[in-house]
């Protein structure tokens, strides 16, 4: 699974201070990819997803808007793919 220091280089962070709310923040994006029925598994996409979260939690770069609806159509493509939804695969 995606680390805490994996996110902080996403949304820039170097201090460690805020290492407990960049852990809460991952926990949280891996609960709300379980309400589309996205089990969360350790590969790229699934970073890729916590990183877009975690970005717009944050508001990267003043552009939390954008990283929502990355967040939020990566998310529902996931939920979508068998591989991550508890699907047979074809």
């Amino acid at each position: 699974m995606i680390t805490v220091e994996e996110v902080k280089v996403a949304i820039r962070v170097t201090s460690s201070k805020l290492d407990d709310e960049v852990q809460s923040t991952i926990d949280a994006a891996v609960l709300d990819l379980g309400t589309a029925g996205v089990q969360a598994v350790d590969d790229a996409l699934i970073g890729q997803a916590i990183k877009q979260y975690a970005r717009w939690q944050f508001d990267y770069m003043g552009k939390a808007d954008q990283y929502q609806k990355a967040y939020v159509d990566l998310k529902s493509a996931l939920s979508l793919i068998p591989e991550y939804n508890g699907g047979v695969k074809p």
